[in-house]
């Protein structure tokens, strides 16, 4: 529920708005084309382009025009009215009315002849609701404090009304308030926990007419750490095809060693985390050296070039049964080097010269200086 997630979300929503091609012949021998959104969001701006043509000749002409919501109890909302002027082109700009959800009809109308041209249109709220706790774990007896911030699909904020709602790890719903977000989108909203409550993953809900959102927290009781557990790699990635090695340390905060058991889970990213491998082995001197086999195939992430992930999670348990974990984020890479060739324009012009800047660095980003054609 983070805020670079929603702005991803409301791009796509933005990429799918495929214009349909209306066209019209006025008896005048006017042709009018207008091209509309799919869909537009009240309280934002939404644009309309309408272009008339001479149908003998297909030159643009000056013409009149009426555009128009038409609702389907035959409301009539007027969105603007003038003239296409002297190049036969108009873009018509308009703040989106509040109207109920559904489809529509936006109509161009020939005022001289009466000829209209209509075409379906959707009327969303296009609200997004965002949920952020000041921290993702809490202990009973604490307190939660949160907020919701709502905005529209231009990402600027909205005033709404919410209902936000949290279940306990059992799914009982132990909180309710109303609230409103502010000229700022926001609402802020607090609440104490018990000292004896269900442990485990809590829900919240932010809950608006046309939107939700939701997000989880923990709430679970505080165990004083015994000892650290510290995993220590020869670097932050390894080949898809090499074994991954390392060495576990184990101390308690005195200083002494740890003598007890550790676990070694390895997950690789096949679309969701998957185990792939197991390690299991007892601390000599507080340290254990373990080796895993070859990753050899999993899913690379766009974002991190390419490059796959696996996720260690390290179990250490002392011999009075008290646990200690750490996990790690460990690169997957298919080639020791990483080559980026990055231009100096997105675009290549006959005649001028194209500048290319050429990159070799180590999967972990080390630069490497290296020969290349």
């Amino acid at each position: 529920m983070k805020t670079a997630g929603a702005t991803l979300l409301l791009l796509l929503v933005v990429l799918q708005l495929v214009s349909p091609v209306l066209q019209g012949k006025g008896e005048s021998g006017i042709r009018y084309l207008m091209v509309a959104p799919k869909t537009i969001y009240w309280g934002t701006e939404a644009s309309v382009t309408i272009d008339s043509f001479l149908s003998e000749v297909d030159r643009p002409v000056n013409a009149p025009m009426k555009l128009y919501l038409l609702g389907s109890n035959g409301s009539r909302i007027e969105l603007f009215s003038g003239w296409t002027g002297p190049d036969g082109h108009q873009i018509v700009r308009f703040e989106v009315p509040r109207l109920k959800r559904g489809s529509y009809s936006i109509v161009l109308e020939n005022p001289q002849t009466h000829q209209d041209l209509s075409g379906e249109i959707s009327i969303s709220a296009g609200i997004t609701l965002l949920v952020e706790t000041d921290k993702p774990i809490y202990r009973p007896g604490q307190t939660v404090h949160g907020r919701v911030l709502a905005v529209n699909s231009e990402l600027k904020p909205v005033s709404v009304d919410v209902n936000v709602s949290i279940s306990d790890a059992k799914g009982i719903r132990i909180f309710r308030k109303p609230v409103t977000t502010n000229s700022f989108g926001v609402a802020a909203f607090d609440m104490v926990l018990a000292k004896e409550v269900n442990l485990g993953t809590w829900k919240i809900v932010a809950d608006g007419k046309d939107c939700m959102s939701t997000v989880d927290i923990a709430v679970e009781k505080y165990v004083l750490p015994k000892f650290k557990v510290d995993l220590a790699l020869p670097r932050d990635w390894f080949l898809v095809d090499e074994e991954m090695k390392g060495r576990v340390d184990a101390s308690y905060f005195f200083g002494k060693p740890v003598d007890g058991m550790v676990e070694i889970r390895a997950y690789k990213y096949l679309a969701d985390w998957e185990q792939y491998a197991s390690f299991r082995g007892k601390l000599e001197g507080g340290s254990l050296s373990f080796t895993l086999p070859p990753v050899n195939y999993l899913a690379g992430i766009l974002g991190a070039g390419g490059m796959g992930s696996v996720m260690l999670n390290i179990t250490v348990t002392d011999g009075s049964g008290h646990e200690e974990q750490t996990s790690k984020l460990v690169k997957i890479a298919q080639s020791s080097t990483v080559i980026q060739l990055i231009p100096s324009s997105e675009v290549i012009k006959p005649g001028l010269p194209m500048e290319f800047l050429l990159v070799t660095k180590t999967p972990g980003g080390e630069p490497l200086q290296k020969q290349v054609s």
